[in-house]
């Protein structure tokens, strides 16, 4: 994105609770490999199948892609997203084997 290399990562949502979203990032079969809760601005949002979609709608099982630029450590919504949009990380655990 505006020769920026951008990271898309497929997530699952596990739960929405207080504000707060967690979520397993997934490989390419469709296994945990880490799970982390994010907490988006209220009324931050993304888009689920096309259409605009507030954090706060999401439940569990939705699937969604997040963003991380290659210079830097964070997930945003959409490639090519503002510094001032990052999604903060309030938890990040990797996946159990």
């Amino acid at each position: 994105q505006d020769g920026q290399k951008w990271a898309r990562f497929e997530t699952k949502v596990n739960s929405v609770k207080k504000g707060n979203v967690t979520v397993d990032v997934l490989n390419v079969r469709g296994d945990s490999l880490a799970t982390v809760t994010i907490a988006p601005p209220a009324d931050a949002t993304l888009k689920v199948e096309g259409k605009q979609t507030k954090y706060s709608s999401l439940r569990a099982g939705d699937t969604l892609d997040l963003w991380m630029p290659e210079n830097r450590f964070g997930f945003y919504s959409e490639a090519g997203a503002a510094k001032l949009t990052e999604l903060p990380i309030v938890k990040d655990t990797a996946a159990q084997k």
